[in-house]
């Protein structure tokens, strides 16, 4: 005992800056350890985001309040193509259609066609369209839905998720921290914020599709039986009349020039038979 005590009395020095070291090593891994574990609970669910952020349509059977998108082709042809254009811009402008896409042309032909896309709102598509339908004959026409709603719930839960981590990570970076840490926390809330500007205007965009539907037309001036005839001039037609012509006679004296030999050999032998007898 007396030798323990006389060590101490003669390294009390050496044995306080070793108590203060693991002091001081101890409480830094104690103050990082809030920060460390929650970083890392963070960057795996950032990187389970990463890793599957694009949501398919989905049943999602427990919701009630379903998301469905609905969006419409059509394709007519009109033997009054000005008029039933008139009447397609009308009914158009009473269901307030947006056109995204207004663009005619002539095909080779010279018969005009007509193509839009645009949107409407999703509750009058059906009806719209079958007013559309009533101004040319119908080549084509659908309409088609998807079930979004699994999506749609989706991109709801992750925004409120990834919200309260931003405010979690905010209220740390104004509370006590190292340096180092308030570098680490700061790089999380901006990774936080552009994840949650993505995933809004993603959202946003799922809603507008919900709200609006994509519809797309296509008026075809109705063609004649002759429309494929090329007509020529009367000089073209002349000119390939000769040069038919003459094709023509080469021929005959192409052929005539292997068949004349023979005809003469013949009518040497009938005579020479003639007079034999």
């Amino acid at each position: 005992m007396n030798k323990i005590l006389k060590n101490l009395k003669e390294n009390w020095l050496n044995y306080s800056i070793l108590f203060l070291l693991v002091v001081m090593i101890f409480g830094s891994s104690v103050g990082n350890m809030g920060v460390s574990s929650f970083s890392s609970k963070s960057l795996a669910m950032n990187d389970a985001y990463y890793g599957n952020n694009h949501y398919g349509s989905g049943f999602a059977p427990n919701v009630e309040d379903r998301k469905i998108t609905k969006n419409g082709n059509l394709n007519l042809d009109s033997d009054n193509y000005n008029l039933s254009k008139e009447n397609i811009l009308t009914v158009s402008e009473k269901y307030s259609v947006i056109f995204l896409t207004n663009n005619e042309y002539s095909d080779k032909y010279n018969y005009k066609n007509l193509n839009l896309r645009g949107k409407v709102n999703a509750e009058n598509l059906e009806v719209y369209l079958n007013e559309i339908k009533e101004f040319g004959e119908i080549t084509s026409f659908e309409i088609y839905s998807s079930d979004v709603t699994e999506s749609y719930v989706n991109y709801d839960e992750r925004i409120k998720r990834y919200s309260n981590q931003l405010l979690r990570y905010v209220d740390m970076l104004n509370g006590e921290i190292s340096v180092e840490d308030e570098i680490q926390v700061q790089k999380r809330i901006d990774e936080l914020e552009n994840q949650l500007f993505y995933l809004k205007k993603n959202f946003e965009n799922l809603d507008e599709r919900v709200v609006y539907s994509d519809v797309s037309i296509r008026l075809v001036e109705e063609k004649s039986i002759f429309h494929q005839v090329d007509f020529i001039d009367f000089k073209n037609g002349f000119k390939a009349f000769i040069e038919s012509l003459g094709a023509a006679l080469w021929f005959i004296v192409y052929v005539a020039g292997f068949v004349l030999p023979f005809v003469v050999i013949y009518g040497v032998y009938r005579l020479f038979r003639k007079f034999v007898k």
